[in-house]
């Protein structure tokens, strides 16, 4: 797991953005840039609900950013605590890797301190990959290798890399 400063729309791979329910609207915890608003914007509420672990992947064909968008639903926004921002990000890993994505970048909610949600996202990161199988005969290898944690400034990454 790596934090470092950088937008989501900058991203060449997959790119997992969070989003809570408001009433019967979804709404994002993270800040979105106009390109990506416009990717979203016809399926947030619709198809993707924003429910806590839906994770709806999002081809994106933008020329200079992310390849796939993984819209990630922390639930409603009034239950909306650490222990779902660690269940949604480790869903968010076992779907990029049945994708086959071996790099995923992650936004962090800004609803919460972001040293704390970082470390939510990391350590739900870190429980979805691991696996037990040394009593199975298959082994699968996992393709997913990295998880990337996008923040706001180069402070902000130094500070939560040292706890």
């Amino acid at each position: 797991m790596t934090v470092e400063k950088g937008k989501p729309g900058e991203k060449p791979e997959t790119v997992a953005l969070p989003f809570y329910q408001v009433g019967e609207e979804v709404k994002p915890a993270a800040e979105l840039d106009e390109r990506l608003r416009g990717i979203i914007e016809p399926v947030a509420g619709r198809e993707f609900r924003g429910k806590l672990e839906e994770a709806y992947p999002l081809p994106t064909m933008l020329e200079g950013g992310p390849k796939r968008l993984l819209l990630l639903g922390l639930g409603k926004a009034e239950e909306l605590g650490l222990d779902e921002v660690r269940r949604a990000y480790g869903k968010a890993v076992q779907v990029s890797d049945e994708a086959g994505s071996k790099t995923l970048y992650a936004v962090p909610p800004n609803c919460f301190d972001q040293s704390d949600a970082v470390e939510a996202a990391a350590e739900g990161a870190l429980l979805a990959s691991y696996r037990f199988d040394v009593y199975k005969s298959e082994r699968k290898e996992p393709v997913f290798e990295e998880l990337r944690i996008l923040v706001d400034d180069v402070e902000t990454a130094a500070r939560i890399v040292e706890r």
